[in-house]
């Protein structure tokens, strides 16, 4: 039986295969974010030793190792839930205004 054999409906599922869901989906944004910073660590390294082994002797190497570090750092910002409560406001409120036949809300 293949991973995406079995369909989630969030209609028919018990609180308990709702709960599996976001712990997997949570576990899922972590390794994510883990195997990025892992990729970034190497890449990086290497980076390093050819800029260091070069006539630059390492001025280059810090502008794209800044730029890969801020989209990590917001990565690792969203993979660790830290928007996970506006997430769930927006959620609520989107659920209302569609409970509400579509009205916007304010």
């Amino acid at each position: 039986m293949s991973r995406h054999s079995h369909r989630f409906d969030p209609a028919t599922a018990t609180p308990a295969e709702r709960a599996e869901r976001r712990a997997r989906r949570a576990a899922a944004r972590k390794l994510g974010f883990l195997v990025h910073l892992t990729v970034f660590v190497l890449v990086n390294g290497v980076l390093l030793l050819i800029s260091v082994n070069s006539a630059a002797h390492g001025a280059w190497v810090r502008w794209p190792s800044l730029g890969w570090a801020l989209g990590l750092a917001i990565h690792g910002i969203v993979a660790f839930g830290a928007f996970d409560h506006l997430y769930a406001q927006l959620l609520d409120r989107e659920r209302a205004r569609a409970a509400d036949g579509g009205r916007p809300q304010r």
